[in-house]
């Protein structure tokens, strides 16, 4: 089947499967092809996708969370803070999300947004691009936290202060009025000073 190029060529019937049972597993190789463009509904995903990336590393790119990621040492923290952040930015793009869900179904939304993101990972700048939030979010030290807490026993009498959820919803929402009003405030300075956009442009 790897060899047939031509549209008009037949299939030998020795391809098909007809009996009963279990289908076998095919692997269709197709090299020395590629795409020179994408189709509308896939060019929508994958703007829809950076859209979805440039919002998620404002926050999660933000000092004020990469400083709380640095000092906590606890998995679930940092799993209520993405979490967080994911309901304060997901329903902008689409994904319908709120507080009144309980969190199994929050997790379901969740994972139909990676999902959706995985499918329009079509090229390694965008793969990198979910690397980063993936990063700047803490998932790797929340999960190497986690392995460490399987392996390490707590000691008695031990148990560090896990803030609020009502606590981590005002960080967040604290984080993103800020880092909306730090792009105002450079909209607002490029509109009042044109000749300076005209400037960086020129460079």
């Amino acid at each position: 089947v790897a060899a047939l190029t031509e549209s008009s060529t037949e299939v030998p019937s020795k391809c098909f499967h007809t009996s009963e049972g279990d289908l076998p597993l095919v692997k269709i190789r197709v090299s020395g092809y590629s795409f020179r463009c994408q189709n509308e509904r896939l060019g929508a995903r994958v703007r829809r996708v950076l859209s979805l990336f440039a919002d998620l590393l404002s926050l999660f790119g933000a000092p004020a969370y990469q400083e709380w990621l640095a000092t906590t040492d606890d998995p679930e923290v940092i799993k209520e803070l993405i979490r967080e952040v994911h309901l304060q930015m997901l329903p902008e793009h689409g994904f319908k999300l709120d507080r009144t869900m309980p969190v199994s179904q929050i997790y379901r939304v969740q994972l139909r947004m990676h999902a959706f993101v995985k499918a329009g990972m079509v090229s390694a700048d965008i793969a990198e691009k979910g690397a980063l939030t993936s990063h700047l979010a803490g998932t790797q030290k929340m999960e190497a936290l986690r392995q460490a807490r399987r392996k390490a026993r707590p000691a008695p009498g031990h148990a560090s202060r896990r803030p609020s959820t009502a606590e981590v919803r005002a960080f967040v929402d604290s984080l993103k009025a800020a880092v909306k009003a730090e792009v105002e405030a450079v909209v607002a300075a490029l509109i009042n000073s044109p000749e300076q956009l005209c400037a960086e442009d020129d460079q």
